[in-house]
């Protein structure tokens, strides 16, 4: 079956791990959080070129691949085998470790994820199934929301074309 999720703490950096980022300019421990209530453009870069960092240093030597263009969006994406068994949207351990990431960065920022999109089964044997992608999409959703994510934040499950767990993060202007 499904391995069972961690506790709610249990996505606490233990010793040896990367620290929490914390925004330029912030106090020691404010984490990225720290970004003035205006929410300039200016401000937000940093916030989510800090944030790709911090995850890069978490996957690095992995499939999964962590971008940023420019100080656009923060995207991150999981090759499906490492999300999803076949035919299946039970959430797989390698997706869970990269959801437990993004949900602290999303907790400890002002980020959104409007892009939650997952795809269907790829390959000879399977057809492209759309209910089954939204499916493994409203999993994903279900997971963050489970590690403390606000649901106003993330999007509506999606189809993602391709064959990766497709997210992406913004900083919330509001």
């Amino acid at each position: 079956g499904p391995p069972t999720p961690p506790p709610a703490g249990a996505a606490a950096a233990s010793p040896g791990s990367p620290p929490a980022p914390a925004a330029p300019g912030a106090p020691a421990g404010a984490g990225a959080a720290a970004t003035n209530a205006a929410g300039s453009a200016a401000a937000s870069t940093p916030v989510l070129s800090v944030e790709r960092d911090w995850l890069r240093s978490w996957f690095e030597g992995t499939p999964v691949v962590i971008e940023q263009r420019g100080s656009g969006p923060l995207t991150v994406q999981v090759p499906l085998a490492f999300s999803f068994d076949p035919r299946r949207a039970a959430v797989k351990p390698a997706l869970a470790a990269v959801l437990d990431k993004l949900a602290q960065s999303l907790r400890r920022t002002r980020a959104v994820l409007p892009l939650l999109a997952a795809p269907a089964d790829r390959g000879p044997d399977a057809a492209a199934n759309p209910a089954l992608a939204v499916q493994r999409a409203a999993a994903v959703r279900a997971y963050l929301l489970a590690r403390g994510v606000p649901s106003a934040r993330l999007g509506a499950p999606a189809a993602a074309g391709g064959d990766t767990v497709q997210l992406r993060a913004e900083i919330d202007p509001a």
